[in-house]
């Protein structure tokens, strides 16, 4: 019994972030201009626009689903998958403000780096439950 609710608690705490994920990625396809406005950026036009809306849009979705998969199949190494993009994602942000002078968002930065070791805590531990 007690294992079937941690079992529960610990798939919401993946499941939470990865709606957050799916949706984003939807809003970036069926609304761009508060998809961008949400992550404070400006809309880009042209072929910026497509790179803006593809790059995106795909990478959101795809932590999404790669995050629903590692749930419904008890794979690990889905969410370490996920834990490498957020962590990258952090890291070039980091770089950005450093390098180039660009805008640090703090919180965004914490709440990737904070997501990107959840996932690879929960990855192990999916691995070794299963």
């Amino acid at each position: 019994m007690k294992r079937q609710i941690f079992r529960i608690v610990f798939n919401t705490f993946l499941i939470i972030p990865a709606v957050v994920f799916l949706f984003t990625g939807y809003r970036w396809l069926v609304s761009p201009e508060a998809a961008a406005s949400t992550l404070m950026m400006p809309l880009l036009r042209g072929a910026a626009l497509s790179s803006q809306i593809g790059d995106i849009g795909g990478l959101f979705l795809a932590m999404g689903l790669l995050v629903t998969g590692a749930v419904v199949s008890r794979k690990g190494d889905w969410l370490l998958s996920v834990s490498i993009l957020l962590a990258c994602v952090a890291i070039f942000r980091i770089l950005a403000y450093s390098i180039h002078g660009a805008a640090l968002v703090r919180q965004m930065v914490v709440l990737e780096i904070v997501l990107s070791i959840w996932f690879g805590i929960a990855s192990r531990k999916i691995s070794k439950q299963e």
